[in-house]
Order: structure tokens, then C-alpha cells, then sequence
């Protein structure tokens, strides 16, 4: 792609207008289905499209590249500063290019899967493969230490890292988000919404959580009114999935504006429930995957 900038001297409209023609693998003399297999969504191939432009015009104007520091030449004295503060254009036929695509493009559905993950059991990898039926993109959320949940913190944020992997190692359509934990730090679900709303503007992002989280809702009571941060906002605007046991009853007026739920059969365990067993010395093998079993007990980790 910067080569065609480059050496052809195309554009980013001549891109999306030969991308929209369905010519466009046949012009850059492209094996058949390569497009499809790189970039599955428009909005893929659009943000990657537009990344690639910006750093042709970030290397173009090399003084972009430079501390911010006013150098001026004697050949076109004045025009490289102004030069310098120039952002990469995109044409208004480009941009009505783009709008018609994303609109004709089906919305993704995005699951974010957040938890504690304190360790992942196979309950929790059985939501997962449910997720996966439904959705085209699952992302795993590892939360960082909580100052209401101190029980996060009885591992090192490398070890949760590698139990997460392991937990949902070899799942289609799932990916990590360890922001938390390569940071150290806790992000709250407001500001986690706000990191998604920027990264997927063009798809429909859904929340899982719990049937306990939402229960008092209809009184404002539930743990999203009561301890998450802007709970009330969060629980008019969010798209929320909500994953019940069987048996476990769900009342409609407690589920938010927003609401879907998902019944899954026999599911089973949790994390305390798992951390009590370690710390009882009794065998974990029926509630994690075996991967997660071995770690564990390699580094004997949630033993008192």
C-alpha cells in the first residue's frame, strides 16, 4: 500500500473507489481472496487503509518526524512549519466513499468479557465457547487489583496472565485485552466503555455479566447502581448480555434498558469456589482446564 503512494502516486479515494468496485485485488495483481482473508470487515481494511496514508505523510514531511523545533529553508522559506502541523488529508469524495461502505457493512457483535479470572475454570471457557455461537468477536478482560475485591490480588499479575491464556487457549474469534495487568492499574467500566466506543464506532458492543450483577435493578440497587463508577449511566446506555445458570430466575424489571440474556446448561463453579479447593489441598481437575491445573500447582499458587 505505501508503495502505491509512493511509486504510483495513488491516493486513498482511488483505493476505496476500486475497493468498492470489487477491482481492486485485480489491479494490485493480488491472489484472489487475499483482501477477504487480511482485512474479514470493511472497517478493517478502512483503518488500515488510513493508518497507512498517515505514515506516508508522517515520512513525506520529515520534519513531522523531528523534536518541534521551527526550521525554515532558504528555498521555501515559511511553508515548513506550516508544512509541519499539517494532518494527513482525506477528500470529501473519500469520506463519502467511506461513510456509504460502513453503512452498506453488517455491524459486528462484540462480546466484552471482563472478570477477575481468579482463576479462569472451565464454567468460565464454557461462557466463552456459548459467546462464540452469537458473537464475532470475543474479548477477554483480565481486571487489574480492586480495592473492593482484595482476593485479586493473592497472585502476581504475571501469573493471572498466563492462567488467562491457558484458561482460553485454542478458542476461535477470542482475544486479550491485558491492559490492566501490563499496566497495573484498573480500569472501570465506564472508561472501559469508552475504550471500546473508540476502537469499534462502527460495531455493537455487548457486556457480560452475571444474573447476581443486575439483581435489585428495578430499585437502583443492584452492583452496578451500587459499586460501579457512573453505575447509573452505565446502566442506561450499555448493551448488556447477561449469562443465567438454569433454575437461576431472572426478574425482567431488574434487567437494564439494554438487555439480553443467555441461559447455559449445566455450568458450574466459580472462582472462590476454586481457590477454596487449592487452598484445602483438594484436586482442581474438574474445574480447570488441565493447562491451568498444572500451572498452578507447578507454582503452588493459591495455597495458604
Amino acid at each position: 500500500m505505501v508503495r502505491a503512494f509512493t511509486d504510483f502516486r495513488l491516493n486513498p479515494e482511488w483505493f476505496l473507489e476500486k475497493y468498492a468496485q470489487g477491482t481492486l485485488e485485480k489491479e494490485l495483481k493480488l491472489v484472489p481472496n487475499t483482501l477477504t482473508s487480511l482485512f474479514p470487515y470493511t472497517s478493517d481494511f478502512i483503518k488500515d487503509l488510513e493508518k497507512h496514508w498517515q505514515l506516508f505523510h508522517g515520512s513525506y514531511f520529515k520534519r513531522i518526524q523531528s523534536p518541534p523545533v521551527p526550521i525554515v529553508s532558504k528555498r521555501a522559506f515559511g511553508t515548513d512549519l506550516r508544512e509541519s502541523i499539517l494532518s494527513a488529508h482525506f477528500t470529501s469524495r473519500y469520506l463519502g466513499l467511506k461513510r456509504f461502505l460502513l453503512s452498506q457493512q453488517k455491524k459486528r457483535k462484540i462480546a466484552i468479557f471482563g472478570g477477575s479470572f481468579n482463576p479462569v475454570g472451565k464454567h468460565h471457557r464454557q461462557i466463552a465457547e456459548n459467546l462464540i455461537e452469537h458473537f464475532d468477536l470475543i474479548v477477554i478482560v483480565p481486571c487489574g487489583i480492586r480495592t473492593d475485591k482484595f482476593s485479586v490480588g493473592a497472585i502476581s499479575l504475571e501469573h493471572r496472565r498466563e492462567i488467562v491464556k491457558r484458561g482460553f487457549e485454542g478458542l476461535e474469534k477470542v482475544e486479550f485485552d491485558f491492559f490492566d495487568l501490563d499496566n497495573d492499574t484498573y480500569t472501570p467500566n465506564y472508561l472501559l466503555d469508552e475504550r471500546y466506543q473508540q476502537r469499534f464506532p462502527n460495531e455493537k458492543v455487548w457486556y457480560v455479566v452475571g444474573g447476581d450483577i443486575i439483581t435489585g435493578g428495578r430499585d437502583k440497587k443492584s452492583e452496578i447502581h451500587r459499586v460501579w463508577q457512573h453505575g447509573e449511566e452505565i446502566w442506561q446506555n450499555l448493551n448488556f448480555l447477561v449469562i443465567v445458570r438454569p433454575g437461576y430466575l431472572v426478574e425482567p424489571t431488574d434487567l437494564p434498558k439494554f438487555t439480553q440474556v443467555m441461559e447455559i446448561e449445566n455450568l458450574f463453579g466459580s472462582g472462590s469456589l476454586i481457590r477454596e479447593y487449592l487452598a484445602e489441598r483438594k484436586p482442581i481437575d474438574e474445574l480447570v482446564v488441565p493447562s491451568v491445573a498444572e500451572y498452578i500447582n507447578q507454582h503452588k499458587l493459591y495455597q495458604k
